[in-house]
């Protein structure tokens, strides 16, 4: 009797994966020949399956089948719900909202497009009185859920006022638990400091002593601001809103580094002076802070070449940070792209893509027989104010027989740890050639 339930759940399992893969059939077709209904079927109901979607798998340290191309199905998606024909699908916006947490790639763009529906439609204030006090709250704290905490007054174009309340209570409950701060504690004008500590780390504490609970991890740079230093334990607040307890020995006053600010026509003259021509140029906020940030990718007007080696990497990646009045803090590395690559049928670099506080660089290059699609991702960590390698990516066709089936390869911080922007080297990151 055991053997038969355990064959019949084999077989129920199996059912189920042929059934999972005939449903990402059909809604990825749906998509490319805009197929309206079908598409809206087959996107998600819930937070979980969005995620299992268009997210990152963190068991499996890989992207989900639609993670890629998450924008483009969900600009399609609220495209098709924004229409009146199809209002019976905004349930699923609700839906995936309850129970939500913010993320980056796919689910952060969700966030940004229900926020600016929920702004404007008061078709939701319907649904989400259909819903019981406990979803409601769960919906509300997914739509406040961003780093910049502010209550939009459209809100109270749209909202009834029962509705009103609740998304305030939420909100107002969001707040207190980013920024309070205990009575008695008077706050120090003096906020320039940063974290100190020879271990990399200190921990911040709930109280002011070494046994109390710890509340974070302070990496050394951090900035911080002091509420109160009094004594041998400083009260201090990061930039994420914790607010808690380290020892004064690990904090050190933040030195200004102008060292790297240039103003940024002066900076772009001045390579041009030396022999390099802007390829491409693109401009966002990588550092999520409100200013107008700008990447670029240089390349020789004239590109040596070296006899001794296959590869010449001579193409300056810059990232400049606007810290205001025409400055940039600048970051660069002449590491990354692939200038020339010999006896090799590879385009070398494709593009540079940006997606809030990410930025991917996709090039092609050889490997033996192998044909190469690289993609090297970089992340502004706010919490550290460092620009990191996030992810590496390799995919392969083999021009020797280009019907094998080949892996591909995608490495995370998992895997080599922690990787500066203006230290990464693409040799020490290489993969091991597919056998």
């Amino acid at each position: 009797m055991n053997k038969f339930f355990i064959l019949l759940l084999l077989l129920v399992s199996c059912n189920n994966k042929a059934q999972d893969i005939d449903s990402t059939k059909l809604f990825r077709k749906a998509y490319i020949a805009k197929d309206e209904k079908v598409f809206l079927e087959k996107f998600p109901e819930n937070f979980e399956n969005f995620k299992a979607t268009f997210g990152w798998n963190d068991k499996l340290d890989k992207p989900n089948i639609f993670y890629d191309s998450a924008n483009e199905y969900i600009d399609y998606f609220f495209k098709l719900v924004s229409q009146s024909k199809y209002n019976s699908y905004k349930t699923k916006i609700v839906n995936i909202a309850v129970n939500g947490k913010w993320e980056a790639d796919g689910v952060n763009y969700f966030h940004k497009n229900l926020q600016n529906i929920i702004e404007t439609d008061k078709e939701f204030v319907l649904l989400l009185n259909k819903l019981d006090e406990n979803k409601i709250n769960s919906f509300w704290s997914f739509y406040f859920d961003k780093e910049d905490l502010k209550y939009p007054q459209k809100l109270n174009l749209v909202l009834d006022e029962s509705m009103r309340n609740k998304a305030m209570l939420v909100f107002e409950k969001i707040k207190k638990e980013r920024s309070t701060v205990p009575e008695n504690v008077s706050k120090n004008k003096q906020n320039k400091f940063e974290i100190f500590d020879k271990d990399g780390y200190t921990n911040l504490r709930a109280d002011k002593n070494s046994s109390s609970k710890i509340i974070d991890k302070l990496i050394s740079g951090e900035e911080i601001k002091i509420i109160e230093s009094l004594g041998d334990w400083w009260y201090i607040k990061t930039k994420t809103g914790k607010t808690g307890y380290v020892h004064k020995s690990r904090v050190r006053v933040k030195e200004e580094n102008n060292s790297n600010l240039y103003n940024i026509n002066t900076f772009k003259k001045d390579l041009q002076n030396k022999g390099y021509v802007i390829s491409i140029e693109k401009k966002c906020d990588l550092n999520q802070d409100g200013k107008e940030d700008e990447l670029l990718i240089f390349e020789p007007k004239q590109v040596a070449t070296n006899s001794e080696t296959d590869i010449t990497m001579n193409s300056p990646v810059c990232i400049l940070l606007n810290k205001g009045n025409n400055d940039y803090l600048v970051y660069k590395n002449l590491d990354i792209i692939y200038t020339t690559i010999s006896n090799c049928p590879s385009d070398g670099f494709q593009n540079l893509v940006v997606k809030d506080n990410f930025f991917t660089i996709e090039q092609n290059t050889c490997g033996g027989w192998y044909l190469i699609d690289e993609y090297t991702t970089f992340k502004y960590d706010r919490s550290t104010n460092q620009i990191v390698l996030h992810k590496f990516g390799q995919s392969f066709s083999d021009r020797k027989n280009p019907d094998k089936e080949i892996p591909d390869t995608i490495l995370s911080n998992k895997n080599f740890g922690t990787v500066l922007f203006e230290n990464f080297n693409s040799k020490t990151i290489k993969v091991v050639d597919k056998k």
